[in-house]
């Protein structure tokens, strides 16, 4: 396997690079957003923390594109750490929205 440094420019992925066109959304976590993490008495997941929405971008492991369609992420680029309230480490798991 290739390491960051061998792969073409244009397969990098670099955190400076991915932050400058990321979309920051209310519904996020904070900093990137306002949801509060430790909100309704639950811990809110990173993306990367094993959720199988969670499709990492090649040359990151902390960043991706959220595959779950009640996500208010769903198809946008993720830094792990924006994160949302349907993370999912269960394959067997509808996409489907909490209840507040």
């Amino acid at each position: 396997m290739l390491d960051e440094s061998q792969m073409p420019m244009a397969a990098r992925v670099t955190h400076i690079a991915a932050k400058r066109v990321v979309k920051d959304l209310p519904e996020d976590y904070q900093p990137y957003g306002r949801d509060d993490r430790e909100g309704n008495g639950k811990w809110g997941s990173d993306c990367s923390t094993g959720c199988i929405w969670f499709a990492e971008l090649r040359g990151s492991s902390d960043w991706g594109v959220c595959m779950n369609p009640v996500s208010h992420r769903a198809g946008l680029l993720t830094f792990e750490h924006q994160g949302c309230r349907h993370h999912s480490e269960n394959p067997t798991q509808p996409a489907i929205a909490e209840e507040p």
